[in-house]
C-alpha cells in the first residue's frame, strides 16, 4: 500500500477550525492583535532554532531527535486525524449509570448515623455533600458532629487534606474506635472516584464527523511514552470503553506487546532465570510465585486454583513494583475500592509487611542478576549523568545522586524507555509501509479500525511487523517480543484472535 498524507478523509480547513475551543478568550481578540501576538510568537520562537539545536548537538541527541521524533510525528498526525468513533447512545447510557450510582452512595453516606448503624441523615452533611469544608467536618470534627478521624496529610494552603487519596489512606488505617466510620468512609471514597469518573469521561464531546480526536502528548513523559489530553484516553476506565467503537464494515484490532517491560528488564539484566521461562513458554508469574515463597513447580500444581490465583497475581505485582523501583512491602497495602456499592474485589493474599521482605529477599537470591544490572545502572548514571538505550538513544538525569526519587525513576526508565521506543519502531513502519489505520497507540498496545474484510490481512501484518526481532539492539539483538491480538466492535469488548 503507499501511503497518503494527509488521509482521504481529512477533513476540509474549515471543518478544523471547528475543532478550537471557540469560547477561549483568545480566540476572540480581534484579528489585528492576534496578527501582533502571531509575529512575536513567530520570530521568538525562530530566535530559539539555533541555539537548542546546538544544545540538541553538544549533548549527542540531535541524531536520536532526527531518527525517533522526525518520523514518528508524521505517523502520530495521521493517528490523531482518524480519531476515534463515538457511540453516542453507549455514552448517555454510561453517563446515567454513573449518576444512578452516585445517587445510591450519596443516600448512604447521608442515612449515616457517626456514632453508629445507618439511621436518618445527618445535620452536618445534608445537601452538602459536594463543599469540600463540610466534607472535612464531617471527617475530623469528633463525634457526634462528626466521625472523629485522625487527620493524615496537609495541603499546600496548610488545611487538612480531603483529596481521593487522603480517603484512602483514612480507610487502610482505621484504628479500632473508629470502626463506627469504615461503611460511611468507603462511600465518600468510592462517591470521590466515581465523581472523577463522571467529570473527566462522561462528557466527552465528539467533533463534526462522531470522532473523538485527542491531543496526543508526545514529549509529556520522560520515559517516551505518549500520554492524551482531551480526552486522557491513556487513563479511560476498562468499564468505560465500549464508547468506542468501529464505523460500519469495520472492526477494531488489538495487538499489544506480551508482558513487554518484564522481558526487556530479564535480557537487559541477563536474568537466565526469567529468559528460560519466557522462552520455554513458562508463565513467568508462576515461576516468580515459587521463587518468591520457596516451592518447587511440584508444590505450585498442588495449590487450589483459588491460591494459585492470588498468588500470582501477587507474584504480578511484586514483578511490575519490585523491578521498576517500589518497595515489597508496599504490596501488601494495595487495596480495591473498599466501598460496598463496589463489585467486591477479588480474594488477596494475605500476608504482612515482614513477610513480604523475606519474600523479596528470597526472588533477589534467585534473580541476582536484576540487583546486579541495577547497580550497573546506577554506576554509569552517577558518572555520566547518563545511560543509552539499547535501541538507541540517551537519557539525561542531572538531578544530583541522593535526589529522593531518583533511584527508583532509574530503574523503570530503561524499561519503558525502551518499551516505547520499540512502539515507535513499530508504529513507523506500520504507518510507513502498509498505511496502517491506528486510532490508537496505549503503552504497549495498538488498536487499529479496520475493513472487517481486511481483518485477516492486518492480523497478519501486525504480527510481522510487532515481532520482527531486532537488530542493533545491544542484549536485545536477535530477541523476538510476541504480542496478542484481540479483535471486537467496541474498545471494551474484544476477543481474544
Amino acid at each position: 500500500m503507499t501511503p497518503t498524507f494527509p488521509p482521504q478523509d481529512f477533513p476540509p480547513a474549515h471543518r478544523i477550525l471547528s475543532w478550537a475551543n471557540t469560547k477561549h478568550k483568545f480566540i476572540e481578540l480581534p484579528d489585528e492583535t492576534l496578527g501582533v501576538y502571531n509575529a512575536y510568537d513567530t520570530h521568538f520562537t525562530a530566535q530559539l532554532y539555533k541555539p537548542l539545536r546546538d544544545q540538541l548537538d553538544k549533548l549527542e541527541v540531535l541524531e536520536d531527535y532526527e531518527r525517533w521524533i522526525v518520523p514518528l510525528t508524521s505517523a502520530v498526525v495521521r493517528m490523531q486525524c482518524r480519531g476515534m468513533l463515538v457511540d453516542k447512545e453507549a455514552m448517555h447510557e454510561y453517563r446515567l449509570r454513573i449518576n444512578r450510582e452516585l445517587r445510591e452512595t450519596d443516600g448512604k453516606i447521608l442515612s449515616h448515623d457517626n456514632a453508629g448503624p445507618l439511621r436518618e441523615p445527618t445535620a452536618t452533611f445534608t445537601n452538602s455533600i459536594g463543599s469540600t469544608k463540610k466534607l472535612r467536618a464531617f471527617l475530623f470534627d469528633p463525634v457526634p458532629e462528626g466521625l472523629g478521624l485522625k487527620p493524615t496529610r496537609k495541603t499546600d494552603k496548610g488545611q487538612w487534606s480531603v483529596d481521593l487519596e487522603t480517603l484512602f489512606q483514612l480507610h487502610k488505617r482505621l484504628r479500632k474506635k473508629d470502626e463506627h466510620a469504615r461503611e460511611v468512609l468507603g462511600a465518600l471514597y468510592h462517591r470521590s472516584k466515581l465523581n472523577k469518573t463522571r467529570t473527566n469521561y462522561c462528557f466527552t464531546k465528539p467533533d463534526w464527523d462522531g470522532r473523538v480526536r485527542a491531543d496526543v502528548k508526545m514529549a509529556s513523559a520522560k520515559t517516551g511514552r505518549f500520554a492524551y489530553a482531551d480526552p486522557p484516553l491513556q487513563q479511560w476506565p476498562k468499564d468505560a470503553r465500549h464508547v468506542f467503537i468501529s464505523k460500519p464494515g469495520y472492526v477494531l484490532l488489538s495487538r499489544d506487546y506480551s508482558q513487554l517491560e518484564a522481558r526487556i528488564l530479564a535480557y537487559l539484566a541477563g536474568d537466565q532465570v526469567s529468559i528460560r521461562a519466557f522462552e520455554t513458554n513458562v508463565d513467568v508469574h508462576s515461576q516468580n510465585a515459587c521463587d518468591l515463597f520457596g516451592w518447587d513447580y511440584g508444590d505450585w500444581d498442588g495449590l487450589r486454583d483459588n491460591d494459585r490465583k492470588i498468588t500470582r497475581d501477587y507474584s504480578k505485582m511484586f514483578l511490575y513494583r519490585i523491578g521498576y523501583g517500589g518497595s515489597a512491602a508496599g504490596i501488601a497495602e494495595d487495596v480495591e475500592c473498599p466501598c460496598s456499592v463496589c463489585t467486591r474485589p477479588g480474594e488477596s493474599l494475605q500476608i504482612t509487611k515482614e513477610e513480604a521482605v523475606e519474600a523479596e529477599k528470597r526472588w533477589y537470591k534467585v534473580h541476582s542478576a536484576v540487583p546486579k544490572y541495577h547497580r550497573r545502572l546506577f554506576d554509569q548514571v552517577r558518572t555520566h549523568h547518563y545511560f543509552d538505550y539499547p535501541l538507541g538513544g540517551r537519557r539525561y538525569f542531572m538531578s544530583p545522586w541522593g535526589t529522593p526519587g531518583l533511584e527508583t525513576e532509574l530503574k523503570n526508565a530503561p524499561m519503558q524507555g525502551t518499551a516505547a521506543k520499540r512502539m515507535a519502531i513499530a508504529q513507523v513502519e506500520l504507518d510507513r509501509d502498509y498505511d496502517a489505520p491506528i486510532v490508537l497507540q496505549m503503552h504497549d498496545e495498538f488498536l487499529l479500525e479496520v475493513p472487517e474484510n481486511e481483518l485477516d490481512y492486518w492480523v497478519r501484518v501486525t504480527k510481522e511487523v510487532m515481532e520482527r526481532p531486532l537488530e542493533d539492539a545491544g542484549e536485545l539483538t536477535g530477541v523476538v517480543l510476541p504480542t496478542d491480538c484481540e479483535v471486537g466492535r467496541d474498545w471494551g469488548h474484544l476477543e481474544e484472535v
